[in-house]
Parts: C-alpha cells; structure tokens; sequence
C-alpha cells in the first residue's frame, strides 16, 4: 500500500473543543489527500536554532514527546492524548518510534490509513473504541456479509473485538474461543443500544437495552433464554408505561401491563427480542407477524366483537399505531394506504355503500381528493371524513338530466351556491334552496339551437332538468330576456303574446289545460 507523507496544520482556535476550559490550540493530521484528518490538542510550540530538535526534560518527555512540522518548529503533544486519538498503545507507540529512529510521521500516517480502512466497514469509531485496537487485530470479511475485526487466536476469535452485521448492527466486545463471552455491546443503524452478559456464547445475566426513542428494557436471560423483563416507556422526560414479563416455557412469553396480561408465542432473536409469533392481546386482539423492538412491527391485526373494526393488514409504528396498510371497518367500508398518529392520511377507501374515495385526509374531518359514487357520479374536490361533499366539481354520468355542477354543497348533498350545466346547453349560476331548486342567480338556455345570454332567473324560473319546466320559443330583447312568442309552462298552461323586460305579461292570450282561455290587454 502507498502511503502519502503527512500534511501538518496548526489551528490556533480550532472549532472542535472537547470541553470548556480546554485548550483550543489544535494540530490537524491529516494526508496529503486531504481524505482524512485529525485534530488534538498541543501544549506548546517549540523553535529549534539549528538542525536538531529541542530537548525535553526528563519528567517533561515521560507525559510528552514533539512532532517536527517544519525546519525550525516542533509541537508538544501530550503523549496519552495522542495514544488514544489514533488508537495506538504505549508499547506499539516505543516500538514504532524506536524503529523510525523517533520518527512519528510513519506512525501516524499508518494509523490514518488503518482509520480509513476500518470506517469503510465499520463508520465513524469513538477515540475510545479506537484505543481498544490492538496492532495485531486483522479485518475478516465473510461471505454473509459480515466483517470481524479483532484477534484470533488458533484460528478463533479471542480477545476484544468488533462484529459488523449484514443488517447494520455492530457487536463490540469479548470473545472466547471463537464465541461472545463476557461483556458485550451491540448497536443498530437506527440508535439502540444494546448491553448483555455472554457465558460461552450465550446470553447469561442481566442484559439492558436503551432504545432510541428513550425506551428502556432490562432482563435476565439464562442460558440463552430471557426468563424475565421489564419495559419502560420514556415520553420526554416522563415515565409513559411499563410493563414485566416473565417466560414460563421456551418460546412462551407473558407480558403484563397495569393488571393486564397479554400472552406471547413464537420465536426470538439472536438478542433475545421478540420476532415472530402470535400476540394475543388481554381485550381478545390477536397479532401475528414479525416484531422489532419487543413491539409488534408488521402484519395481520384481528379484533374481538364489537369493535370498531376488524382486522388490520400491514405496518405498525413503534408505538404500536397504524403506519402503512389495510384497515377494515365493521360496517365493511376498507381503507388501503398511509396512516399519520394512528390516523387515515392518504390512500383509498370503499364504503360499505358502494362510494369510493382516494384522496388525503386531515386531522380536522376533511378529505381532498376523488369521490365516486355507485350510480355513476364522480366528484373532485373537498368532503368530509363520511364522503359527503362540501366544494368541488360534480360530473354526472351519461343518460343523466344533468352533466356538472361545481360549487358547494349542502350537507344533504344538495347544491348550495354554483353552476350547474345540463345536457341541452342550459346552465344555471347561482343560489339554490334547502330542496336544491333555483333561488337566485345566472342562467343561461338554448332557443332554436342558438344560446342566449343573460338570463335572469328570480325565485321560481326553471329551465330543462326535468322539474318544473317551462319553454320558451319566440324572440328576445337586446339584453337576452324573453319578448315575444309562446310561452308553455309545465302545468300545461300556454301563453302566446307580449312580455316585459321583467317578464310580466303586457298583451296576449292565455290557455288553460281545460279549454279555457285569458286575453290580456295592454292598457
């Protein structure tokens, strides 16, 4: 491997600090590629007046030693500080310098190579950690996926060592003979911590998990198996809940919360946890799926009688809320999609009407999105959480007496305040009343197959939706109201004659359905 020299950089007020008080005079180590770098702490700065270095006393050299940075100038590094940055010990340190006639550049630069190397498996390693890296450890990868890094001794993993996961989960601690034994850690990409006792590859003792949301489980296994717990819920600073568990037979594991207690059975993980099997729940509920974090994770939910629903198929959020699935109601409607807290957000619900919405969802009962109805209408815009629509735009199938509305709704789903189109080319704009007929607003019909504009309907004017219908075919004033012609209403009354720009009647003749006739005259 080639190893570029060391580029040195003195930091008079470096940003990094490990705590107030300290020293912020800093030197950087890093490679002439600039990939990595090091920052610690110096005492001072020493200039030398000709080719060799300065000389320290005795007790000064035992707690620190120089590092040349350029012809003249030499830094006075605390010894410890150093040794335990790169993660080097006391004897490798002597036996390295001795070998590099008190060179340190060869030192350093190998262990910023190592540094490199190892955070391509393992990530970013704590000083502490660091330190704990013996010069003869070796790097193992496996064809799992998994990466060892430690001491093996007659070919088996023995000493203090690190264990990278395919999934992510790194153990740290000791081995024997090729097996956990004695104090080990284990962490995972998503920030719990994991701490247990190991006797010859089993988990033995008192193991404690924090996990990341401030969870906290404590349990004694034996001889492997987890014989009791407890869980504690932490929201915030606050104690949430918490319950014990006991292990009465292997695989069986009985959970009990507040008086409650809910049954277990299925399989465990290497760590102990939860990870598949049934959970039936002390109101009757029973879960099967997978688990993580001692919580159910994903897969099918199923409750008791005379609940709101009846059974669940997907994910579940930590806390044991819906996060992505199917939700079926008791009333048959289902819901298929994201949930947010527990709560519907996004997806597509089947009433058990026959309606159908997919759409997004808000915590106040509204909903956005597309409505279709069993008879063949489809509505685009808002609605509350039960599918009645409250703003948008309504289009009605073909063979219907109307083609679109769009406005608001009322809470019958009659129209409230819009525009509604019919198929011959009639439209109305406008206000309707509680029954949905016209009240006041626009219209617009179609005479002889030419539109007219301007229209004026006022209370009771009606045009062709099957109601109270009247037609009109005669000519018309410059503002579009009816003129002149014949007037037919839709209790067959007709009338032939002369109309106001208010529409009143000025000179004609009226005919009832019975024969009988009107003449009006204008006066």
């Amino acid at each position: 491997m080639h190893i570029l020299p060391l580029d040195f950089k003195i930091l008079q007020n470096a940003a990094k600090v490990p705590a107030p008080g300290k020293s912020k005079k800093r030197i950087e180590f890093t490679d002439l590629s600039h990939s990595k770098s090091y920052l610690i702490a110096y005492d001072s700065i020493l200039k030398s007046k000709d080719a060799s270095s300065p000389k320290l006393g005795y007790l000064s050299s035992k707690r620190f030693f120089l590092i040349k940075v350029s012809d003249s100038e030499y830094v006075k590094v605390n010894k410890n500080s150093f040794l335990k940055r790169f993660g080097i010990s006391k004897r490798e340190f002597s036996k390295q310098k001795k070998l590099h006639h008190g060179d340190i550049n060869p030192v350093v630069v190998a262990q910023i190579e190592k540094a490199k190397l190892l955070e391509e498996h393992f990530g970013y390693l704590t000083p502490t950690q660091r330190s704990k890296i013996r010069p003869d450890y070796v790097i193992e990868e496996h064809t799992d996926g998994s990466v060892f890094l430690g001491h093996k001794k007659d070919g088996e993993r023995s000493g203090y060592g690190f264990l990278k996961l395919p999934d992510g989960k790194m153990f740290e601690g000791h081995f024997k003979e090729g097996q956990f034994h004695g104090k080990g850690f284990m962490s995972d990409p998503k920030g719990d911590r994991y701490a247990y006792t190991f006797k010859n590859g089993q988990k033995e003792g008192i193991a404690k998990i924090t996990f990341a949301n401030g969870n906290i489980f404590l349990g004694k296994f034996k001889a492997d198996r987890m014989i009791q717990g407890k869980m504690t819920h932490i929201h915030g600073k606050k104690l949430k809940a918490k319950f014990t568990m006991y292990s009465p037979a292997e695989g069986v594991l009985e959970i009990s919360k507040a008086g409650r207690i809910d049954r277990f059975k299925g399989t465990f993980d290497e760590w102990g946890c939860l990870k598949e099997g049934s959970l039936i729940l002390f109101d009757g509920s029973v879960f099967n799926g997978k688990f993580e974090g001692w919580e159910p994770h994903d897969g099918h939910l199923r409750y008791p009688p005379g609940n709101l629903f009846i059974e669940y198929q997907g994910s579940l959020q930590p806390d044991g809320k819906y996060d992505r699935g199917k939700l079926t109601f008791h009333d048959g409607s289902i819901f298929e999609g994201l949930f947010e807290q527990g709560r519907i957000k996004q997806g597509h619900l089947i009433y058990a009407d026959g309606r159908e919405f997919s759409g997004t969802y808000d915590r106040r009962g509204y909903c956005e999105g597309l409505l279709y109805f069993p008879d063949g209408r489809l509505f685009a815009g808002q609605c509350k959480n039960g599918g009645a629509p409250l703003k948008g735009f309504m289009q009605f199938p073909e063979g219907h007496h109307l083609i679109s509305y769009n406005g608001t709704f009322r809470h019958n789903e009659n129209f409230l305040m819009g525009k509604v189109s019919y198929p011959d080319g009639s439209w109305y704009d406008g206000l309707f009343d509680e029954q949905g007929d016209y009240k006041d607003g626009v219209a617009f019909y179609r005479v002889n197959g030419e539109s007219q504009n301007g229209i004026r309907a006022q209370g009771e004017m009606f045009f062709p939706d099957g109601r109270e219908l009247f037609e009109f075919d005669g000519t018309f004033y410059d503002d579009g109201r009816m003129k002149m012609g014949e007037l037919v209403f839709a209790d067959h009354r007709t009338f032939i004659g002369l109309l106001d720009q208010a529409g009143n009647i000025i000179q004609g003749k009226m005919t009832y359905p019975d024969g009988r006739e009107q003449e009006f005259l204008d006066e």
